[in-house]
């Protein structure tokens, strides 16, 4: 099993990696529209493991800081296990998504409100 699976899910044709760094925006902070140069359809990356990914280590980041100050005197205190703990659950939750990271076809923009539209009157 890959970490990232990287197909198109129209054709099944498979992004090289110089086509999945070209895909990133904003340092993957952001997700992009890309075409599939074999099929032409719109793919984006999946939004629930993409925000796992992000969250979880943005979350990190913010409290990877803290926690060195913390541990900073080698004692094992109840707060700094906790705070580690909560390092490690954010690192764990960027792990999940790096595995669920999909490309999906974009879709309309709202489903649910396309679909309670109202429908053309004869």
């Amino acid at each position: 099993m890959r970490l990232y699976n990287f197909y198109c899910p129209g054709c099944g044709y498979q992004f090289p990696w110089r086509e999945r760094v070209r895909h990133s925006k904003h340092f993957g902070l952001s997700r992009k529209v890309v075409t599939c140069s074999v099929c032409g359809e719109s793919l984006v990356l999946s939004k629930r493991p993409w925000r796992l990914m992000i969250g979880g280590t943005l979350t990190a980041v913010a409290l990877l800081p803290v926690g060195i100050l913390m541990g900073w005197d080698s004692s094992f205190s109840v707060g700094a296990v906790f705070w580690a703990a909560a390092i490690f659950a954010a690192l764990l939750l960027t792990v999940l998504g790096c595995f669920r990271l999909r490309y999906e076809l974009v879709g309309t923009a709202n489903p649910p409100l396309q679909a309670t539209a109202a429908a053309p009157r004869s």
